[in-house]
C-alpha cells in the first residue's frame, strides 16, 4: 500500500514550517501585530509574561534580546525571534539599558489597538523592529 499526503493549498512544502503553522493555528485565538518600531539608541522595550506567543523581526540595525536567567542574544537585520511560551522578555539597544513596557508606547493592552508606529528618538544608532504576537488559547500550555 502506498500512502500519499493530502494535497492542501496552505502547505509550504517545508515539513517543519508546516508543523509550526499547524501548532500556531491550533493554539491561537487570533493574531495581533501591535507595533512597527523605529528606535534611536538608547532604547529598551519589555513584554510581560502572559498568554501570548511573541515575535520580533529586526528590519534595520541591531539590538539585543534579554530574558531573566539567560545570556543576552545579539540580533541584526533579518533576524527573527519567536517567544512561543509567553515568557517575559525585553529588546534593548545594548544589554543593561532599562526597558519600559511596550504597552506604554502602543497606548494600551496588546490587541486593543491596531498596528501602530512607535518612534523613539535618541542620539545613537537606528534599529527597526516589527513586533507582534498570537493570543494563545487559555487551555493547556503551549506545545512549543
Amino acid at each position: 500500500m502506498v500512502l500519499h499526503p493530502v494535497e492542501r493549498p496552505d502547505r509550504t512544502g517545508d515539513p517543519v514550517a508546516d508543523i509550526v503553522a499547524d501548532i500556531v493555528a491550533a493554539t491561537r485565538q487570533g493574531s495581533v501585530i501591535y507595533s512597527r518600531c523605529r528606535f534611536h539608541a538608547p532604547w529598551g522595550i519589555s513584554v510581560a509574561a502572559g498568554r501570548m506567543a511573541s515575535f520580533h523581526v529586526v528590519t534595520a540595525g541591531a539590538c539585543w534580546l534579554t530574558r531573566d536567567d539567560h545570556d543576552p542574544l545579539r540580533l541584526t537585520r533579518g533576524d527573527v525571534v519567536l517567544i512561543p511560551s509567553g515568557c517575559a522578555h525585553a529588546m534593548v539597544d545594548t544589554p543593561g539599558t532599562p526597558a519600559g513596557p511596550l504597552t506604554d508606547l502602543t497606548g494600551g493592552p496588546l490587541g486593543a489597538t491596531g498596528p501602530i508606529d512607535v518612534v523613539l528618538d535618541g542620539p545613537g544608532p537606528f534599529t527597526g523592529l516589527l513586533c507582534g504576537g498570537y493570543l494563545l488559547d487559555p487551555g493547556p500550555g503551549h506545545p512549543l
